[in-house]
């Protein structure tokens, strides 16, 4: 099974920035998605990969 893990989060830009500073596999830079928000990519210490960003699609 795959999943695509993403965590949304309010100041998608602050939390990229402080995982850069911390060393973070970051596979994705910020950017605006295409159905909202803001988001970006890493991978944990086990390689999968986390999604992270301010698009809630039950507030939409």
């Amino acid at each position: 099974m795959t999943q695509n893990p993403y965590v949304i989060v309010a100041g998608p830009d602050a939390r990229h920035a402080r995982a850069r500073a911390a060393a973070a596999d970051v596979a994705r830079d910020i950017e605006d998605e295409d159905h909202g928000g803001r988001g970006w990519s890493c991978r944990d210490p086990e390689g999968h990969f986390r999604n992270v960003g301010s698009y809630d699609p039950s507030a939409a």
